[in-house]
């Protein structure tokens, strides 16, 4: 425990001095601001056919089975159904943080669904 907390507080102390040193000598290495530039266009439009379909289908299915609970807004519902995929770029992977809707989490954490 002692050897760690001497080398949290040489960390500490001397972590930026370090941080400088070894991006001199690395300097890939060296942290930054990233510029991205993806030429998306907002999240609705980003959204492929089959990720819009399973979107609009969830929200009904909470709205309709499960006692009108609301996933999302009233207004970002309807942006949902009114939109149209991109012709451009659509997001690639999963489309939200619903760790439901990424079957390699499904599989992970060995979800069984209650139905």
């Amino acid at each position: 425990m002692l050897l760690g907390f001497i080398g949290l507080t040489v960390m500490v102390v001397f972590g930026g001095v370090i941080m400088k040193g070894f991006e001199a000598c690395f300097p890939y290495f060296k942290i930054g601001d990233l510029i991205l530039d993806e030429d998306i266009d907002n999240y609705w439009i980003a959204l492929d056919e089959e990720d819009r379909e399973w979107s609009i289908k969830e929200e009904e299915n909470s709205r309709n089975n499960l006692g009108g609970i609301k996933i999302m807004l009233d207004s970002s519902f309807n942006k949902l159904k009114q939109s149209h995929s991109s012709k451009n770029k659509t997001l690639q992977g999963v489309h939200s943080y619903d760790i439901l809707a990424n079957p390699l989490y499904l599989e992970a954490f060995q979800y069984v669904s209650a139905a």
